[in-house]
């Protein structure tokens, strides 16, 4: 009689531990899920804010004569370094000091011709691109000038 009840709680333990192991493989799945979705959303909100600030900057940068002291007076928030116009934004996309920055716009611009070119990247603190917009402005002619 010992016997038998011995391969029912034996029978039992067995099952009990390949429940342990289903649920922990399924939990392990879920994790990873779960972290990637963190990533992606997180990878989401970096692009929506990239893309918003290159889009103002560009508005700018169509309206303006494009020169650092014309950017300033739209965007007080503006530096300049080298010749490149740039923008500090912290963790939750507030400008911020460059000290303190984790994202950079930086907005660099060619003159060619009857165009002006300007190349704007949206980069993390590491220097990685997060967004990239070119955008080309015409160059107004002046009235009463001839060639």
């Amino acid at each position: 009689m010992r016997e038998r009840q011995n391969t029912r709680s034996s029978l039992f333990l067995i099952e009990l531990i390949l429940a342990i192991l289903f649920f922990s493989l399924a939990s392990a799945v879920c994790i990873q899920v779960f972290v990637k979705a963190h990533f992606m959303s997180q990878s989401a909100r970096e692009l929506t804010l990239g893309s918003g600030y290159a889009s103002s900057a560009a508005e700018v940068l169509a309206h303006t004569d494009g020169s650092y002291e014309a950017v300033k007076e739209l965007l007080p928030e503006a530096l300049k370094k080298d010749g490149t116009i740039f923008f500090c934004y912290d963790r939750d996309g507030e400008s911020c000091s460059q000290k303190e920055a984790v994202y950079y716009l930086n907005i660099e611009q060619t003159v060619s011709g009857s165009c002006r070119t300007a190349q704007i990247d949206f980069t993390d603190s590491e220097g990685g691109s997060l967004y990239r917009l070119t955008t080309k402005v015409p160059i107004a002619r002046k009235a009463g000038l001839s060639e």
